[in-house]
């Protein structure tokens, strides 16, 4: 009895990972066997499930949400006369939003970094992600990544491609987006200019396709 009426967790993240695979509000809430009304609340997160109710989304999507309930980083500190200190960075939370810039071409037949025949086909290489996890309740962990292998290494030693990373939790909308308008990611202020207003818009269209009502969005809504 103690199982089925326990409250899942990850209500919010299943309900969305659902209606973004084309199911309805009306269809969910037909199958929890509640109202239509419930599924609303269930979805903005003012409200959690039981298991019992998710049963059946949770055949279905269970599985991959449990691959995007949590992700492993790691960042390590220099120590002088000793191997640097690895600390490892556990985010809960399913991922909304991950984008890579500040890419270089890579040519894998030629010092990657370097090469300058046109002929060669090159690779675009990020050297730098944002990432964001939902972290329920309105709040977010936002976590900043840079390659840490020299460019001319990169291609040519792929399984040493890591990515140093620095997280901050329990962030609000107005914080992350905040941080972004205020150009907080970018240590050049001209080189990233292009990067800059992408990340602005994508991750405002990320959370949006998520969810998270935002201010200042022009609506142009269905006539029911």
């Amino acid at each position: 009895m103690e199982q089925k009426s326990r409250k899942y967790r990850y209500t919010k993240q299943l309900i969305n990972m659902a209606i973004r695979d084309g199911w309805t509000q009306t269809q969910i809430a037909k199958e929890c066997r509640t109202q239509q009304s419930v599924v609303s609340d269930w979805k903005n997160g003012s409200k959690q499930a039981t298991e019992q109710q998710l049963r059946k989304l949770l055949e279905i999507y269970g599985p991959r949400l449990r691959r995007k309930s949590f992700r492993i980083y790691h960042r390590w500190v220099e120590v002088p006369d000793q191997e640097p200190e690895i600390t490892l960075i556990k985010v809960e939370g399913e991922i909304v939003f991950l984008h890579a810039y500040d890419a270089y071409l890579s040519c894998h037949r030629c010092n990657p970094a370097e090469c300058k025949d046109s002929k060669h086909p090159k690779k675009a290489v990020p050297q730098r992600r944002i990432i964001i996890h939902d972290q329920g309740a309105g709040k977010f962990c936002v976590v900043r990544q840079k390659r840490t292998i020299i460019p001319k290494h990169q291609t040519k030693f792929s399984d040493t491609n890591i990515f140093y990373s620095f997280a901050i939790g329990q962030l609000s909308v107005e914080q992350i987006l905040a941080s972004f308008d205020g150009n907080e990611f970018y240590e050049g202020q001209k080189d990233y200019l292009a990067d800059r207003l992408l990340i602005r818009m994508l991750a405002r269209k990320a959370l949006l396709e998520h969810g998270v009502p935002l201010d200042g969005v022009e609506e142009h809504l269905m006539v029911c």
